[in-house]
């Protein structure tokens, strides 16, 4: 039976088609917005690439679906599919928000691409007999099925590592900003989310092809239109974080602020610790008294300046003398400035109006390092206080 047979009526492959065909129109109008972002471009162009393959990887299938496959045999091995790159994309896209740089011999990991490009254009090229014979035959019964095993296995890969940097990252975040918004971690854990999802509906179906029954256009739908969707998402999250001040974290990064003094002299053996707690009780009074907590915007590198240290000794000293981040030395700070607020009774301000004063950049940060911190949501204590 033919593909054209088995789709049946035209209203049901002709849906198809028109879904896939908006997709690609959305991802690639994404795409381009991604790579004319404006300063923040040089982040986003790891993921502009990867929703424009996305989007290109579906041109196959809406072009299948309408039958074009059927009526146009030169058009098999038409080069659409680069979903080697996939993975490789998305950790990029991490690696480069998280240090600023794109990692060290990337290209090299493009090299698998490159190959699926070199293997598409070979055969793209042959006479249309051979080439509808190859497809058929060793094509359609060896390499394809090799092929979406290794797509898969290559996106599982990347997105472990792409997490694993992610981690690293927020633990850095920690250590050297102030708030949590400032580095937009919900946005790229919607990117990794996405990307795990779609990852393990394709191993679903690969599992499925090899060991159950192979699978064809139709069968392969739903992950289609997962993809379709993935490549929505990665766009509009993408768009999104092109709006936003995105400060680049580095590990103790003395460089931003160009400190030349040296670390804090080494306490006496055995005693490290309680010289480190007595030094940051210092530190903590006279941020207090300085109210630096209230800056929203306050870096370990610049509260290390203001104290005359390295951004590495400050971070020490508060791990090791207070046994805090620098965010949750902050924060901290910052709960305490507004459980104040909250006993007076004089105070009647909103709540969100108090935590930014305290230096809070949002009401999720707020809620979140209040209750942490005391156990009890701020409305919950506030209605405490007055009673």
């Amino acid at each position: 039976m033919s593909v054209a047979q088995k789709l049946g009526p035209t209203v049901i492959w002709g849906r198809n088609s028109v879904v896939l065909a908006i997709a690609i129109g959305n991802g690639v109008v994404l795409a381009a917005l991604l790579w004319r972002a404006g300063a923040y471009r040089p982040f986003l162009l790891p993921l502009a690439g990867l929703v424009a393959l996305i989007s290109l990887r579906l041109v196959p299938y809406a072009i299948g679906f309408a039958g074009a496959y059927d009526t146009y045999h030169w058009l098999t091995f038409a080069p659409f599919d680069f979903s080697m790159a996939f993975g490789p994309l998305v950790w990029m896209y991490v690696v480069r928000l998280a240090t600023g740089a794109w990692p060290p011999r990337w290209r090299w990991h493009l090299v698998p691409v490159l190959l699926q490009l070199i293997y598409q254009l070979g055969a793209f090229s042959l006479p249309l007999d051979a080439k509808w014979n190859w497809y058929t035959g060793i094509h359609r019964e060896f390499i394809e099925p090799i092929g979406f095993v290794a797509v898969v296995a290559s996106l599982v890969a990347y997105v472990v590592a792409a997490s694993r940097r992610f981690v690293a990252w927020t633990r850095d975040s920690d250590d050297q900003l102030s708030s949590r918004e400032s580095s937009r971690r919900g946005v790229v854990r919607v990117v990794l989310v996405g990307t795990a999802a779609v990852a393990m509906l394709a191993a679903l179906f690969a599992v499925r092809s090899l060991f159950i029954a192979p699978t064809d256009y139709f069968d392969r739908f739903p992950m289609i239109l997962a993809l379709a969707i993935l490549a929505y998402v990665l766009g509009l999250a993408g768009w999104r974080q092109s709006a936003m001040d995105f400060p680049v974290v580095t590990r103790h990064a003395e460089h931003l602020v160009g400190l030349t003094s040296p670390p804090v002299a080494p306490a006496a053996p055995g005693r490290p610790q309680q010289d480190y707690a007595v030094l940051g009780a210092d530190w903590r009074q006279r941020t207090v008294s300085e109210r630096w907590y209230r800056e929203s915007a306050l870096t370990l590198p610049e509260f290390a300046g203001r104290l005359g240290v390295s951004p590495r000794t400050a971070s020490r000293v508060l791990r090791d003398g207070l046994g805090l981040t620098f965010n949750a030395f902050v924060n901290g700070l910052r709960v305490e400035d507004v459980r104040q607020r909250l006993s007076d009774a004089e105070d009647t301000r909103n709540l969100l109006a108090i935590a930014l004063e305290a230096g809070f950049a949002s009401k999720a940060s707020f809620n979140r390092a209040f209750r942490k911190t005391t156990g009890a949501s701020p409305s919950a204590m506030r209605t405490a206080n007055t009673d």
